[in-house]
């Protein structure tokens, strides 16, 4: 007799398994094989909406990431712009960022966004800036800056105020020097206050002039009439000593104390 191990298989083998496995089992088979083959492409698919969609702005002064903030329908460059500068304006002041603001479209984890008043802080503690001012300008030189007209006029007025005699009326007043108000944009530090800009704009400074000498001048008597001192004198002569000879048409220099603007007054 033959070993039952090798006796031959029914011909029907094949349709006799299939009826062996439960319609249960067979769809487990089924599904299994479905989601071997979706998740690769569910993965895939994901990957793409990933790199395709947007969710988050990088919000950078210049080259430098300020934060990212989420991307909505209400934020745009130009909105981000305008609140900075209301953040960095004083009282409505006009704002000229010195730095370039710029947004990206990036997509990140919810952990990644940043409030937007955070990034808007952050910002300014990284963008350079300048405030529109006025300034007194003399020969193109800015003597002192003022936070607005208003401030520079009535610093001009106290400034002419003090050339006004007790009880005079005065027709007119004005800057013997070029002096203008000129509105200009620069650092919030090199705003001063009311009090401050008239102390710089009242200081006397010491000017070198030429003097040309007359019939009995004498050293000391040019001196004196300059409020100098006769070794302040030589000072500023160097081709002078005391003994020094003087002699009519000779220029020589002097120096005169004055205030860094004069006043001329005109009185009915």
């Amino acid at each position: 007799m033959l070993d039952e191990r090798l006796r031959p298989l029914p011909r029907n083998i094949g349709g006799h398994i299939k009826r062996k496995i439960k319609p249960r089992i067979l769809r487990r088979i089924i599904l299994r094989g479905v989601l071997f083959i979706l998740l690769p492409v569910t993965i895939i698919l994901g990957g793409l909406y990933i790199m395709v969609h947007k969710n988050a702005y990088e919000v950078y002064a210049s080259d430098e990431l300020a934060g990212i903030i989420r991307l909505t329908d209400e934020i745009s460059l130009d909105i981000v712009i305008n609140d900075l500068k209301k953040k960095l304006g004083d009282n409505g002041a006009e704002i000229k960022l010195v730095e370039e603001i710029s947004l990206k479209p990036v997509s990140v984890g919810n952990n990644r966004i940043s409030e937007y008043d955070e990034v808007m802080a952050s910002l300014t503690e990284k963008i350079d800036y300048q405030i529109k001012a006025v300034a007194f300008v003399l020969d193109k030189t800015n003597l002192a800056v003022l936070k607005d007209e208003a401030e520079a006029e009535t610093v001009r007025t106290n400034i002419f105020q003090q050339y006004i005699s007790d009880g005079g009326e005065v027709q007119s007043m004005e800057f013997l020097e070029e002096v203008s108000l000129e509105e200009i944009f620069t650092e919030k530090s090199s705003i001063m206050t009311m009090g401050k800009a008239f102390e710089v704009l009242t200081e006397k400074k010491a000017r070198v002039e030429t003097y040309i000498v007359k019939e009995k001048d004498v050293l000391s008597s040019i001196a004196s009439n300059y409020d100098m001192t006769l070794e302040a004198l030589l000072n500023i002569n160097k081709d002078l000593s005391v003994d020094s000879t003087l002699y009519i048409g000779q220029a020589i220099n002097v120096e005169r104390v004055l205030p860094i603007m004069s006043v001329k007054t005109v009185e009915k």
